[in-house]
């Protein structure tokens, strides 16, 4: 199956030196953060901190100032964190078993977990966390099924389910109050579509 890189995806890009300089002084030696380096930050609403992945580890970041902590550890590849909604949980991808899968973690490192499985002997590629708005599941992009597709998984259910089925790719899901918003390339090109739960999960392209 075809994989794509992380570059390749959308990341909330930060080059804001305040945070840079938070986590500056527990980096292991040789790591060196600057402006323009690149990362992904979460956080919620009433939070006291946000949780950052920085080279493959994910830091928790107190916003009232002071050190990051690591809440992973090397060789993890842990990315793209996301804050469950209750502020309680992190959803991540990581590759920490040769191919990138879904997992979760309480919001101090604890109880971590991959939520995936590879089907297709390294090769299936689940990525993109998301939420739902009620935190009862995860969203997610997944090729386990020949292409990119919307999938979903219960955080005690170890069975993804399809929410999209179509021979174009589509990825990088965000919840919304009325239904799933998410980029697809079944009009040829890279566009924003919506499943609105509240017109019969029709999908529509709004840009």
């Amino acid at each position: 199956m075809k994989q794509r890189s992380v570059g390749q995806w959308p990341f909330v890009c930060a080059t804001v030196m305040t945070l840079c300089t938070a986590c500056s002084d527990t980096l292991s030696p040789g790591v060196v953060v600057s402006t323009g380096t690149q990362f992904s930050v979460d956080g919620r609403a009433g939070s006291a901190a946000l949780i950052m992945d920085l080279q493959g580890l994910l830091w928790h970041l107190p916003l009232d100032g002071g050190d990051a902590v690591a809440l992973t550890e090397p060789g993890a590849d842990i990315r793209r964190p996301r804050v469950s909604p209750d502020g309680q949980w992190v959803a991540f991808q990581t590759f920490e078993a040769g191919a990138w899968d879904i997992g979760v973690m309480k919001i101090d490192g604890r109880d971590r977990r991959r939520l995936t499985t590879d089907t297709h002997n390294g090769d299936d590629d689940n990525r993109d966390p998301e939420w739902s708005t009620d935190g009862e599941s995860i969203l997610f992009s997944s090729d386990r099924a020949g292409n990119y597709d919307i999938w979903s998984i219960d955080l005690d259910s170890p069975t993804p389910v399809p929410i999209t089925n179509d021979p174009a790719d589509d990825y990088a899901p965000t919840a919304a109050v009325d239904g799933i918003v998410f980029i697809s390339e079944r009009s040829g090109t890279p566009a924003l579509y919506q499943y609105r739960a509240n017109a019969g999960d029709a999908l529509v392209k709004i840009a």
